[in-house]
């Protein structure tokens, strides 16, 4: 535990996917708040947007291999 602490802790693609996950459910959970201003909403919408935007930048690798062996199987045939 203290060379974890001393030397930090090490994230992976999965850990930030989970932590992206846990704050994509509380962004969608506070923008369907009935009693937002105008600007809350606004930047609700915003938070949701971007957070979508990152989970899909931190998945294009696994999408981008199953594209390249999609088409590996395809010349193969």
């Amino acid at each position: 535990e203290w060379e974890e602490a001393l030397h930090g802790r090490k994230l992976t693609d999965k850990d930030v996917q989970n932590w992206l996950d846990d704050e994509y459910n509380t962004a969608t959970t506070r923008l369907t708040d009935i009693n937002l201003s105008k600007e809350d909403e606004i930047f609700r919408k915003m938070e949701v947007r971007f957070i979508k935007k990152l989970k899909g930048f931190i998945n294009s690798p696994v999408v981008e291999k199953q594209f390249a062996e999609q088409a590996i199987n395809q010349l193969m045939k």
